[in-house]
């Protein structure tokens, strides 16, 4: 797989190289986004377009911030709307219990300011690296899985 467009994340803003036009809405090149809806809909775009992106995380401010989801991997989604599908799959997740409130590497970004963002936790899903190295269908299974048990067909 080739990813045409590599980004990185700093302090919540995303510089993505190698937009396509198609993608960009007339912006190719290199584009630095912060407002959450201008990344979901750029990632969302370049999903339609079958671009495939690479992003890298901000470990430093994620480190320092102690660890917790909200400086961590971002997940942004539309709360509004069940035509889009943003899910996210690690080994190093960790369960939101009532003494731990946050996923500890990840954290969910409803674009609308939709004020619980924590009721969306079943985007966020652990993997087990070694079946999932063993198993070409893992994601599709645990995809499926998910799908059938909100009402969906299966892919």
């Amino acid at each position: 797989v080739q990813f045409p467009m590599v980004g990185s994340f700093r302090e919540r803003q995303l510089t993505i190289e190698g937009v396509p036009a198609d993608v960009a809405e007339g912006r190719p090149g290199t584009q630095i986004l912060i407002d959450p809806k201008d990344i979901f809909y750029l990632f969302k775009r370049a999903a339609h377009t079958g671009f495939h992106t690479v992003v890298k995380d901000d470990f430093e401010a994620w480190n320092r911030a102690g660890k917790i989801g909200e400086y961590g991997k971002r997940v942004y989604f539309d709360g509004r709307t069940t035509c889009d599908l943003s899910l996210f799959f690690d080994d190093n997740l960790e369960k939101r219990t009532h003494e731990k409130p946050h996923r500890g590497i990840a954290c969910a970004v409803e674009i609308n300011g939709m004020a619980d963002s924590d009721g969306f936790d079943d985007l966020f899903h652990q993997v087990n690296s070694m079946e999932a190295v063993l198993n070409p269908r893992y994601y599709i299974e645990r995809m499926n899985g998910f799908l059938a048990a909100r009402g969906f067909s299966s892919i």
